[in-house]
């Protein structure tokens, strides 16, 4: 088509790249005098879809016909999908125990989730000399983290909590292609979207930042998404109550879901069910930070996200109260936060393969800016920790719906 046919060379020059870049891992070239490095794949993947989103509006194809030439071929090549997440768990496990090997893992961080799982099975459930009380549920609510030690028993070596995570994740590129199935996009679109999940940076720097009951996440919200999408209530139900154990921020985002669902869904059945959840994870939230962790950490309402924001208060109710005292102060606060260069990118790096198909499916998009806003007023203002791996499941949502 000759009102593309620029912008056509222009995407399969960009293809090369970043497939050169994939296959290679870039280039790095330093003198006396100069530094060349072209190894980051993410600016030029951001042009990509920027690129092809134009294309769809002027000519109503998203790609030129080279393009979908190679990748139907590409994503029609049998079991694509369970040798990709073998060779993504291969890598990112290896990465993991690499980087702890060689004493470059977050010293703080990794003890303070691996001793409560080894001290499971070996001293008392989630026991941590690190946290307050002496127990990890002091800090966290992370129940589930107690099964998760139990692998310990089977293999007494870090390597172990490292695979499981990578599986962990690696699987939730499985559920992005039930996902994409259960909205009716064909095979091809299904593969390539559990490649790009496979691939995106958020995600795979998550799986890198040692070892995080987050990213648990990922699976847990992924698997409430399709269970909702095929009607399968008990597998519904069940994902919600384990990321219930998962952490204590959970119950918000089971909220904001079941709000979501209530103003969408048309079946009655289905609005009963988003209600409830709404309700339920309502009373969820009040009772696992203002009961339960505050009992385990012996310190009434001194919660992790009171601590975060230690210089409004002492406690989540000082929190609350200094809000609704003095709301013009807070909302300084809050656009300093969000007004930072840091920030920007931050939202750029997460949303931008996603926001174009924002407008098609805003249920799902919403409930991930929400967490966004949720990370930059905590203090979080970059990827390369697990704190995006609560925004992942919605974004794909959004992106699969947005396609359909």
């Amino acid at each position: 088509m000759k009102s593309t046919a620029v912008l056509d060379k222009v995407l399969i020059l960009l293809s090369a790249l970043i497939l050169a870049l994939l296959i290679s891992g870039g280039i790095t070239y330093q003198s006396a005098t100069m530094k060349l490095e072209i190894a980051q794949i993410d600016a030029f993947a951001w042009i990509f879809f920027i690129l092809t989103y134009i294309r769809q509006k002027i000519s109503g194809e998203f790609f030129p016909e080279e393009i979908k030439i190679f990748f139907e071929r590409l994503l029609t090549t049998k079991n694509i999908l369970p040798i990709s997440v073998t060779i993504y768990v291969i890598l990112q496990t290896a990465v993991l125990y690499t980087r702890f090997i060689s004493f470059h893992a977050n010293a703080y961080d990794m003890s303070y989730v691996d001793q409560p799982l080894w001290a499971t099975t070996h001293i008392g459930f989630l026991y941590s000399s690190l946290s307050v009380n002496n127990t990890y549920l002091g800090e966290h609510f992370a129940p589930i983290l107690g099964v998760v030690g139990l692998l310990y028993r089977i293999w007494n070596n870090e390597a172990v909590i490292f695979l499981f995570q990578s599986l962990t994740l690696g699987m939730g590129a499985v559920l992005v292609h039930r996902l994409a199935n259960a909205y009716k996009l064909d095979i091809l679109w299904a593969n390539a979207l559990s490649l790009c999940f496979l691939l995106y940076q958020p995600l795979r720097a998550a799986n890198t930042f040692d070892f995080r009951e987050d990213n648990l996440f990922v699976v847990l919200f992924l698997g409430m998404l399709l269970a909702w999408k095929k009607s399968k209530y008990f597998w519904f139900w069940l994902c919600i109550f384990l990321s219930w154990l998962t952490k204590e921020n959970a119950p918000v985002f089971t909220a904001l879901t079941g709000l979501a669902l209530v103003i969408t869904s048309k079946k009655k059945k289905n609005k009963v069910h988003a209600a409830v959840l709404t309700v339920l994870s309502g009373l969820a939230f009040i009772v696992i930070n203002q009961k339960l962790t505050p009992y385990f950490s012996g310190t009434a309402g001194k919660t992790r996200f009171a601590f975060r924001m230690g210089e409004f208060g002492n406690t989540t109710g000082d929190f609350v109260s200094y809000i609704l005292q003095h709301p013009l102060v807070f909302l300084s606060y809050i656009a300093q936060m969000f007004l930072k260069k840091a920030t920007i990118k931050y939202f750029a790096v997460i949303f931008i393969p996603f926001i174009f198909f924002s407008q098609k499916a805003p249920k799902f998009f919403w409930i991930a800016l929400a967490g966004f806003c949720m990370n930059v007023i905590i203090g979080i203002n970059s990827i390369g920790f697990h704190y995006e791996c609560i925004l992942i499941p919605f974004l794909f949502a959004a992106l699969i719906a947005g396609l359909a």
